[in-house]
């Protein structure tokens, strides 16, 4: 298969190949997504489930398909404020893929002059499909800083299927004074 192709609720889902003497053909399944929902509501369904049935259907077919490997920020704590001495990030990064994954997690904040203040990552190994973890990152705020601050958490896994989940930026505004 050249890729994989994903319809919305009644739309169809499936896969493109190349034939050497036709050129692209396409393969259609057609299902509800409401049936994969994880929740209650009917308008919510997980990607990676619907992912992991094309792949496992290619490969019943003998099409040999490539593993989508598939990493991504599934939640974030990043506090609009400093309070005390340090500064606590917090991602929650999951593993959207089929198969098990090690990557790496940055985090970076600049002050409102363009100067990097913290810079740090962290290694995550071997996190499951369908697993997530919170990867923490402690900024020592120095004394005096230009707010307003500008950070990034960026989730790196080499040959990423969709990097579009992959990060995020948040604000701090300033330090809350008086509280420990």
């Amino acid at each position: 298969p050249v890729d994989i192709f994903f319809g919305l609720w009644d739309m169809p889902c499936g896969w493109r190949y190349e034939d050497a003497t036709t050129g692209y053909k396409y393969v259609f399944l057609y299902f509800n997504l409401g049936a994969l929902c994880d929740y209650d509501s009917y308008y919510w369904y997980d990607a990676s489930q619907i992912r992991r049935i094309l792949y496992n259907t290619l490969e019943w077919f003998g099409l040999n398909p490539s593993v989508p490997h598939d990493i991504g920020l599934y939640n974030w704590d990043t506090p609009d404020s400093v309070v005390g001495d340090t500064y606590t990030a917090v991602a929650y990064v999951k593993n959207y893929g089929i198969t098990g994954e090690d990557f790496y997690v940055y985090c970076e904040i600049t002050d409102s002059n363009g100067a990097v203040l913290y810079k740090d990552s962290v290694s995550v190994s071997a996190l499951e499909p369908e697993s997530y973890i919170p990867v923490t990152f402690n900024w020592v705020v120095p004394e005096t800083v230009a707010y307003p601050c500008e950070g990034l958490i960026e989730a790196v896994l080499p040959g990423d299927y969709d990097d579009g989940n992959n990060s995020t930026t948040f604000d701090i505004l300033g330090k809350v004074e008086g509280i420990t």
